[in-house]
């Protein structure tokens, strides 16, 4: 289940599932939420965000990965090790 932080501007219609790295992932096979009690994965595109510290903080059985990770997996049609990414 994966959260993003950082990765899509501010949305002014409160989702991001219409963002096209959203959407890819689903297609792939992957949920994609904005709770961040139900992420499996951080998908992040810098360090030091609120959702990466609070992450850290209160979900340590989470993957925090920087974007490249989602792309990564996607173009080489497999879960790739998180440990990269990190």
């Amino acid at each position: 289940v994966l959260c993003f932080s950082g990765v899509f501007p501010a949305s002014s219609t409160g989702t991001f599932a219409h963002e096209w790295l959203w959407r890819l992932a689903c297609d792939f096979g992957a949920t994609c939420t904005e709770d961040t009690f139900e992420m499996t994965h951080l998908v992040c595109a810098q360090d030091g965000t609120k959702k990466v510290n609070d992450a850290r903080t209160f979900h340590a059985q989470v993957f925090i990965v920087h974007v490249h990770w989602l792309i990564d997996c996607i173009r080489q049609f497999e879960h790739l090790p998180e440990v990269a990414y990190l």
